[in-house]
């Protein structure tokens, strides 16, 4: 894999947490979550070059199934990067070709921590799955 080194600011600059019609049954125990989903999106926007970074804002949301919340999380970037790496942004937003990995994950790295915690303010499940740990393969527990 190659790497790219880049420096990349972020700033959000609006944020939407709503809880739905379907939460007053999943706070009562009513609706069972446990086999829902929580999908999450990401929409890049006015990708453009300027004065040699690549600048755009996002759209993250946040769904929930069954439709107990949505969060909405907007917001611009600016990437500072090798002209190469900048040109190739460009040239594959302008052929609709999906971003490239690094560029995504930095962004989600913001909008999940964003999204946990606007979860969290809405007594909504978190974003970000729970970690499950796994027991030793010797079968083995050190105490």
């Amino acid at each position: 894999m190659n790497q790219i080194k880049f420096n990349m600011s972020v700033k959000v600059t609006k944020v939407s947490a709503t809880q739905l019609e379907a939460y007053r049954s999943y706070r009562s125990g009513e609706l069972n979550v446990s086999a829902g989903q929580i999908n999450c999106h990401m929409q890049l926007v006015d990708v453009g070059l300027r004065n040699d970074e690549v600048t755009g804002g996002f759209m993250f949301i946040v769904e929930y199934v069954p439709a107990i919340a949505k969060i909405k999380i907007r917001g611009d970037f600016t990437l500072k990067a090798e002209k190469q790496f900048l040109t190739g942004i460009i040239d594959g937003y302008k052929k609709q070709a999906p971003p490239p990995a690094q560029l995504i994950h930095a962004l989600y790295n913001v909008c999940l921590t964003e999204a946990a915690i606007l979860s969290k303010i809405i007594n909504a499940p978190s974003p970000i799955p729970v970690p499950i740990p796994q027991p030793p393969l010797d079968n083995s527990y050190a105490v």
